[in-house]
């Protein structure tokens, strides 16, 4: 799994570093939840991996209430596919729900746009890395 960074920015690394800091043992369930799913060819679990239409999905996370948002992609030569981190958000209200899923359409549509141009360049580096 990969974090998307786009105009220098990194939305889904940001909120993982800030769950780190603020819920230690949340933050260590949530990367191994990651982890588990990430390692599976197309995991279907909608109680933790919830496909929410138009190819996005969200990672849920009942003990800390956390949502991180992602999409798959194939790119030639990786194996298996990439799932790609957007945004990150709590499940507090349903209208700041739905705006972090917004961000997180816009985001994956912006990455898709930009794959199309041939002058981009795609750096893939996993949600851990500097």
């Amino acid at each position: 799994m990969a974090a998307l960074e786009l105009e220098g920015k990194c939305p889904a690394k940001d909120f993982i570093e800030e769950l780190a800091q603020s819920n230690a043992p949340g933050h260590n369930s949530f990367i191994a939840r990651v982890d588990t799913i990430a390692e599976r060819d197309k995991y279907r679990n909608p109680r933790t991996f919830k496909h929410l239409g138009d190819g996005l999905f969200e990672f849920k996370f009942n003990k800390t209430s956390m949502r991180l948002y992602a999409f798959y992609d194939d790119i030639e030569g990786l194996e298996p596919q990439l799932i790609i981190a957007t945004n990150g958000g709590k499940k507090n209200a349903k209208k700041e729900q739905g705006r972090d899923i917004e961000r997180a359409k816009t985001l994956k549509a912006k990455y898709f746009a930009a794959k199309e141009i041939e002058s981009t360049q795609l750096i893939i580096k996993e949600l851990d890395e500097e």
